[in-house]
């Protein structure tokens, strides 16, 4: 349950409260962001993620329930942008997967990840196409079943199935890469 200022702001937003939305837009920014960062290709896409949720958040806010999980709320609508303008961007920019041929060789399935902090894997994580990057991170990191990620992408099952895998092979390629040129090999 969220402490009586935050509470109190959330009242307050149902009103329209210019200084309470202020509030909880800066209380729940670094944890927002964090959601954003994931789904985007980098920091400024990821603002603006960010600040399309928060509105998405002010001006739905009547729906949510006081005695509910805000946190969670909040998180299913930043989750829900990313994934509204990744689509919008497949149908008016009629983006497509780049070819298997950049995933050209098998890697290790050592676990690479332990060798890397968050920021580093965050930062390779968004160098992941777009389709790759929603399905690892919906996959992955939200819990979602590949039927749920289907529904949510506008894709078959197969394909979510083969999007994650060939999000961890190229995630484990990048990550390789990089600890290549910090090693000078």
């Amino acid at each position: 349950m969220e402490d009586l200022k935050i509470i109190n702001a959330i009242k307050a937003c149902y009103r329209n409260d210019r200084k309470a939305q202020e509030i909880i837009y800066k209380h729940f920014f670094s944890y927002a962001m964090s959601i954003a960062l994931r789904y985007s290709k980098n920091q400024e896409d990821a603002i603006e993620v960010l600040n399309d949720g928060f509105l998405k958040v002010f001006i739905q806010i009547k729906k949510f329930k006081i005695n509910a999980n805000f946190k969670a709320w909040l998180r299913t609508i930043i989750i829900n942008t990313s994934i509204d303008k990744y689509r919008i961007k497949l149908k008016n920019a009629h983006i497509y997967l780049e070819e298997e041929n950049q995933i050209n060789q098998a890697i290790s399935t050592s676990n690479i990840l332990d060798h890397y902090n968050a920021e580093e894997i965050i930062n390779t994580i968004q160098k992941l196409p777009e389709a790759y990057r929603f399905t690892f991170n919906l996959y992955e990191i939200e819990g979602y079943s590949h039927k749920e990620i289907s529904k949510q992408l506008g894709i078959n099952e197969s394909k979510s199935r083969t999007y994650l895998s060939r999000s961890k092979k190229l995630l484990r390629q990048l990550l390789k890469e990089n600890s290549k040129n910090e090693t000078g090999s």
